[in-house]
């Protein structure tokens, strides 16, 4: 059950709308902007190698571990991306 509150889409773009909003009030480029989340149980530790020994992410593990994710987040900003676009014109 836990799993599935962090999986859900609806979480997911709620927190995307907060940060997306903290952006824009702080005045920042569009390209400075986060494109997606993606909410994970698990937190981030040495002991799952999310994190290195001084604290730090540990981008390529975590790259690895959620890339699946973060494959899907990607393809779905380049869809909103063109649609705007699309919409646009």
């Amino acid at each position: 059950m836990e799993k599935d509150i962090y999986s859900s889409e609806d979480l997911q773009y709620a927190v995307y709308k907060q940060l997306e909003r903290c952006a824009m009030n702080n005045n920042l480029s569009r390209y400075e902007m986060i494109q997606g989340v993606v909410i994970s149980p698990e937190p981030f530790t040495v002991q799952n190698k999310m994190l290195t020994n001084t604290q730090k992410q540990n981008r390529e593990m975590i790259k690895k571990r959620f890339a699946d994710q973060l494959d899907r987040k990607y393809k779905e900003t380049k869809i909103r991306r063109d649609s705007i676009i699309l919409n646009e014109l």
